[in-house]
């Protein structure tokens, strides 16, 4: 009888100092602290037979930041106004429609990308504000 005692007073105490030490929830910045160290291992990632996404970086104030490399061109090869009209274009309705980017419109994640040519050279960026999608 005693040991059944000592068990449920046991359970009682550890149900009540969970309560009061629960760890408090996670900003937004710090889940996407944990975003991007997930998408960092296993990085680089080979997009497609032009792109390549080196890293992504949380920033403060719900923003992340894609880092790709354009592999198979120098930047004076590249249209910088067609590449960022056609990523705005894509990655705006892919945030609206895919159902894993809830997340995203419901914190109110801005994007950045940020692309270089396959020399490392900067090539220009861009910026997705939450208020697009």
């Amino acid at each position: 009888m005693k040991i059944i005692a000592g068990i449920v007073i046991l359970f009682i105490v550890t149900s009540i100092l969970k309560m009061f030490l629960k760890e408090p929830d996670l900003s937004v910045d710090k889940e996407l602290v944990l975003i991007s160290n997930e998408i960092n291992k296993r990085a680089p990632i080979t997009v497609d037979s032009m792109t390549r996404l080196d890293n992504v970086q949380a920033l403060t104030g719900n923003r992340l930041q894609y880092n790709y490399s354009i592999t198979n061109a120098d930047k004076d090869q590249i249209d910088t106004s067609i590449l960022k009209s056609n990523t705005k274009e894509y990655m705006t309705n892919m945030i609206k429609t895919n159902p894993k980017a809830k997340y995203f419109r419901d914190n109110k994640i801005e994007i950045l990308l940020n692309y270089v040519d396959q020399k490392g050279l900067y090539v220009c960026n861009l910026t997705i504000p939450s208020t697009d999608y």
